[in-house]
């Protein structure tokens, strides 16, 4: 992602020697970065690599408790 937005900011959207132009060296090169992004995110959707199983314990350790309690809270804020 840092490859596509440093294209887009690192280079004009016209030709410098010819406004009427447009870049295509920009366009084709942010084309490419969007389609090498596109194509892992496929594979990542179709490969079981991360399809992990679910582990309960771990959820509830994040979502049910409390990683600090008021006391901590109000003592970091100080």
């Amino acid at each position: 992602m840092s490859d596509l937005i440093g294209a887009h900011q690192g280079n004009g959207d016209f030709h410098s020697s010819d406004p009427t132009k447009i870049h295509w060296g920009k366009f084709n090169l942010m084309g490419r970065f969007i389609s090498s992004t596109a194509q892992c995110q496929a594979r990542c959707r179709i490969g079981n690599d991360y399809n992990f199983p679910e582990r309960n314990a771990i959820g509830e350790l994040l979502v049910k408790r409390p990683v600090m309690n008021d006391q901590v809270r109000l003592r970091t804020r100080s």
